[in-house]
């Protein structure tokens, strides 16, 4: 290495200019959660990572530190990297093969639908992510006796309170009578209740 404080400064600024790109996708995840977004900030992360490894390296070897500190850091950075990998390729596999969304999320959902005291039961409530979009479908038990109208003025306003937590939702619900969960549309009727 011939100029090592050369390399420091360009280290340095890859690492300003890669976090403000980090916080902007940060930003921008709060409000549009994408996983495209998530696995280049990901990538950008990894490359603070790298570039602060590269700074520490230069400055040890600089002042006449040990040699083995650059495969060290080389060895840290690998393992973040595949840290970061791996955590945006599960979420990548989960969102491909369907995936119930996580149990929390789901939890969420059933609150929500518990608040609606006209909603006298659920049923079958199915959950998957494709891209930005959440896609919740689920049956509603409602008293036989409640005009159509009545019942869907509650599957609307269901629908309206779901989405206050989840913007980015697209909502499927069938209305049933109450007590009636068989449902030919599920072969497994009762799902999840």
């Amino acid at each position: 290495v011939t100029d090592h404080m050369l390399g420091v400064a360009v280290a340095a600024a890859a690492i300003v200019l890669s976090f403000i790109l980090v916080m902007v996708q940060k930003f921008c995840l709060a409000r549009a959660p994408s996983l495209a977004i998530e696995s280049d900030q990901a990538h950008y992360s990894t490359d603070i990572a790298l570039n602060g490894s590269v700074m520490a390296t230069l400055l040890i070897n600089y002042y006449g530190g040990p040699t083995w500190v650059d495969p060290v850091c080389a060895i840290f950075v690998a393992l973040y990297y595949c840290y970061a990998g791996r955590k945006i390729a599960f979420k990548a596999m989960d969102m491909l093969l369907d995936h119930e969304l996580p149990a929390a999320v789901r939890e969420r959902i059933k609150e929500t639908i518990r608040r609606h005291p006209d909603i006298l039961g659920f049923h079958d409530l199915r959950t998957r992510k494709s891209g930005m979009v959440i896609h919740i479908t689920f049956d509603v038990e409602i008293d036989p006796n409640t005009s159509l109208q009545d019942a869907h003025g509650y599957v609307r306003a269901l629908e309206l309170d779901i989405l206050t937590d989840f913007p980015y939702a697209e909502i499927i619900i069938h209305k049933d009578p109450y007590g009636d969960t068989h449902d030919p549309r599920h072969p497994e009727s009762g799902i999840l209740h």
